[in-house]
């Protein structure tokens, strides 16, 4: 993984990013291109962690359903602001 230039996480969206330099990235393709056999096992580490249960569609839905019967549980749930950033209010 290229370790990343500039990490930040957007309190409104809940999102965290990180950006790597271009730099960075043409020298890991350039590594990739270089050795066919690290191709091929960078390429089935890849789609191994893609093809995870965590990340289909039914594992997603089931993590966001999650939240929302956690929030519907509590006796004082926050309010929509304080969970979306107050994007729902510009809607």
């Amino acid at each position: 993984m290229l370790e990343p230039g500039v990490s930040f996480t957007n309190e409104r969206t809940l999102t965290d990013a990180r950006l790597v330099a271009p730099r960075s990235v043409a020298d890991a393709l350039d590594a990739l291109y270089a050795d066919q056999d690290y191709l091929r096992a960078m390429s089935l580490t890849a789609y191994k962690l893609a093809t995870q249960p965590t990340y289909s569609w039914d594992g997603i839905a089931e993590r966001w359903d999650n939240v929302f019967m956690r929030l519907l549980e509590q006796d004082d749930p926050p309010a929509a602001d304080s969970i979306t950033g107050g994007m729902l209010s510009r809607c």
